[in-house]
């Protein structure tokens, strides 16, 4: 079975880690100094508002910051989360506890009705 992710195509059951929105979106920023939620969706070929509730999350968690320019929002990667080196490939994810969970797809979900 073959997924195609952003034009990346991964074989299951391969050597290479299943990718998911979130991450695509992390390595965008990480090549840029900071984005607008629009530019960010146009890129990775997804809705402004998937792309907000993602933003959302990270930030949450700590790992994106969102700032404001007038009424346009900027997110990039949170600098405390660089100077500890959290936002790697080769750290483990660390465990996101449920209500976190709920409220993000919840956020998603109501951005869909």
């Amino acid at each position: 079975m073959t997924l195609e992710n952003n034009n990346n195509t991964k074989e299951m059951g391969g050597s290479s880690p299943l990718t998911t929105g979130v991450d695509a979106l992390i390595d965008l920023l990480k090549n840029s100094k900071e984005m607008t939620y629009s530019e960010a969706a146009r890129r990775l070929g997804v809705p402004d508002s998937l792309v907000e509730g993602w933003a959302r999350f990270l930030e949450e968690s700590g790992d994106l910051n969102v700032n404001y320019k007038l009424t346009t929002p900027y997110m990039s990667i949170s600098d405390n989360k660089k100077s500890q080196g959290h936002m790697t490939d080769s750290e483990p994810q660390k465990d996101v506890g449920f209500e976190q969970i709920h409220r993000f797809f919840t956020s998603i979900d109501n951005a869909y009705d």
